[in-house]
């Protein structure tokens, strides 16, 4: 069952979100989140090294397709010196926008990540809710199968809804709308990811899970769009970004009883 929603809905759960989103480093800071890495050295190893290959793939990307020079010097060697006009090297360029903006690498640092998102997650969980939770590698294997399911998924629907979208701004001679719209509905596609680990926890499946999360989709395209944004801050941005996303969106989840069905359908 879907929520009806009005605008004073939408603003609600913005806010509620944004509000979550402020207590993250005073939560992190006053529970000493960092400590409990220390059980799984492994997980820190592993995010230093992506977030400095996530970094240097990103950075080689802006320089690939913002340089006009570089454009103009790969489309002359693969034309073997054909004459390159303006509207060939703005192509590309849009091109490369499309890809850093709306890209599927989000998605695939999201599943590079999770280990990170699930281990934060759980760690928020445990103190909201007064509980030690101390995840086993075997749970850390079941949440990368999920989250490569639920990557998976969004990446699929994402690509159907980008259909119709590219058709009628098409239509309408309205193009640079498109990666507008597209980065959003990515945005959301990715906060749900986030929101998803809070379901996780209470063993609700993913079809379930995505359904309710529609019912905060506001909320999830929020958290989407400022973690997109974090991502695109060298080095540091894929650094924290997994640990940002997982305790905010654990604390949305936990002042809203996220996981109790019959108040998220009423």
């Amino acid at each position: 069952m879907i929520k009806d929603f009005s605008l004073q809905e939408a603003t609600y759960q913005i806010r509620d979100c944004y509000n979550s989103m402020k207590e993250v480093f005073p939560f992190i800071k006053d529970n000493q989140l960092w400590k409990g890495l220390r059980r799984h050295k492994w997980i820190s190893l592993l995010t230093l090294i992506s977030s400095i290959l996530i970094t240097y793939i990103l950075v080689c990307n802006c320089i690939d397709f913002f340089s006009a020079g570089s454009l103009e010097k790969g489309v002359v060697d693969i034309k073997l010196g054909e004459e390159i006009d303006e509207e060939k090297i703005s192509k590309l360029k849009e091109a490369g926008k499309s890809l850093l903006l709306t890209g599927g690498w989000k998605y695939l640092f999201l599943i590079v990540f999770e280990v990170v998102i699930f281990f934060f997650a759980t760690q928020t969980l445990g103190i909201l809710k007064d509980i030690k939770i101390s995840p086993t590698f075997k749970q850390f294997l079941q949440a990368e199968r999920r989250m490569i399911k639920v990557m998976i998924r969004n990446f699929i629907t994402a690509i159907l809804i980008s259909i119709p979208i590219h058709i009628v701004f098409g239509i309408l001679s309205m193009d640079s709308l498109i990666h507008i719209t597209m980065f959003f509905i990515h945005a959301y596609f990715i906060g749900l990811a986030f929101l998803d680990n809070y379901y996780e926890q209470f063993e609700i499946n993913i079809k379930e899970s995505s359904n309710r999360i529609y019912n905060h989709r506001y909320a999830s395209t929020f958290l989407g769009v400022v973690i997109s944004l974090m991502l695109y801050i060298p080095l540091i941005g894929p650094l924290i970004t997994p640990l940002f996303g997982a305790i905010a969106a654990t604390l949305y989840g936990h002042k809203n009883r996220l996981e109790h069905l019959q108040e998220e359908l009423d």
